[in-house]
């Protein structure tokens, strides 16, 4: 009887709410529009990494077995099932290499062919220098699990690895921070047009729609960044600059052969070929040498010197270049009465030229002073006949 009661009871119950319900449903209905900031439609999934160590907790039956290094964490318990959790790490990988090579041309070939073998590209290519000392620059991108494989090919088409490096960049916190703002934009922007659809002045819809323009825009351009991080993870660039292997030749070059004593002169290498780094040893013929690439000298007796260069690369070649009678130094002019004799006609012809300028002057000026002269003079007798 008493259980007959409650069930009435709670029939009664239910029946007016549904009532009430009814009699607010039949009002006029308001949609009252507000801006909603971007980060309160959807709440911020918070990633959080836990490290996999091992621990009982009793009270929540949990327990999480730390496994080998390296390998995911399981997590089981009652009411669990046993799960893996796995993270996709997204690597920008890049490197740059300086390789010596036989031919520079056909290295740039090679290297085209190895990018296509691979299922890559070339980004960039550059041809520098001259017959007597080639260099080019190329760029290219393979794929991320080709990268090692192409380094390979490249280390073993060069004649010798000058310099190789590898940079990395973890971009998967990133990527994960946009993927988490796109979901969010994302729904911001459902629920503006549901909003819309359920705006009822001009005014209302005006605000919604630039609230939606908005949001649009962000959208693209989180998938714009989501691409790009894509793309450069899944490709790897390595740029490379190519300088040919030749022989060491020396050849050096004065910036004058003829001075005066004690006037100072500097001298210029241009060596090519070999292996870098160079040693240097400059004779000057003067009892005098420098170990200087580019070296700064000064002869303080007068005569004429034989100048050589030996050039040592890296390998143990060396090369020699020697310029016989080179360097002519001549005396520092003193005192002669031929130079005082000198001096002064140079004096002279300075006067000379002086006064030849100041009357060229006054003969094309005349056609001025000339008439203001005549003036001044009838102004001057006329005040002299006015005085008498």
């Amino acid at each position: 009887m008493r259980k007959g009661l409650m069930v009435t009871v709670s029939l009664l119950l239910v029946s007016g709410l549904i009532l009430i319900g009814a009699c607010g449903a039949g009002g006029t209905e308001r949609t009252v529009i507000k801006e909603v900031p971007v980060e309160k439609v959807v709440e911020k999934e918070v990633v959080k990494q836990v490290a996999a160590e091992d621990y009982d907790d009793e009270s929540s039956g949990i327990f999480r077995s730390k496994g080998d290094a390296g390998s995911p964490a399981t997590i089981s318990g009652s009411g669990f099932e046993e799960d893996t959790l796995t993270i996709d790490r997204m690597i920008v990988r890049s490197g740059s290499m300086n390789l010596k090579v036989r031919d520079v041309a056909e290295a740039l070939d090679r290297i085209k062919g190895i990018a296509e073998w691979l299922g890559g590209y070339v980004v960039t290519s550059n041809w520098h220098g001259e017959e007597k000392e080639r260099t080019a620059t190329i760029s290219i991108r393979v794929p991320a699990e080709k990268y090692d494989d192409a380094l390979t090919s490249l280390r073993d088409m060069a004649v010798e690895v000058l310099l190789e490096s590898t940079r990395a960049k973890d971009v998967t916190e990133e990527f994960t921070d946009l993927e988490a703002q796109l979901r969010n934009l994302e729904a911001t922007e459902s629920r503006y047009l549901e909003l819309l659809e359920k705006a009822d002045t001009v005014e209302d819809m005006l605000k919604i729609e630039g609230m939606l323009s908005e949001t649009r825009g962000r959208i693209e351009q989180t998938k714009g960044r989501m691409q790009y991080l894509e793309r450069t993870s899944a490709t790897s660039l390595i740029e490379i600059y190519l300088v040919e292997d030749r022989p060491l030749e020396v050849e050096f070059n004065a910036n004058r052969i003829n001075v005066e004593e004690g006037e100072w002169m500097y001298f210029t290498n241009d060596a090519i070929g070999g292996s870098s780094p160079y040693g240097y040893k400059w004779d000057f013929g003067d009892d005098e040498s420098s170990t200087e690439r580019n070296p700064s000298k000064r002869y303080d007796e007068p005569g004429t010197f034989t100048v050589s260069l030996t050039v040592t690369d890296a390998d143990g070649n060396a090369d020699t270049e020697i310029k016989e009678d080179y360097i002519t130094v001549v005396a520092e002019p003193g005192w002669s009465a031929g130079n005082v004799a000198k001096s002064a006609w140079k004096g002279l012809s300075t006067i000379g030229r002086g006064l030849g300028n100041f009357l060229i002057w006054v003969g094309i000026l005349a056609a001025i002073w000339i008439p203001i002269g005549l003036v001044i003079y009838w102004i001057i007798r006329r005040r002299r006949k006015g005085a008498q």
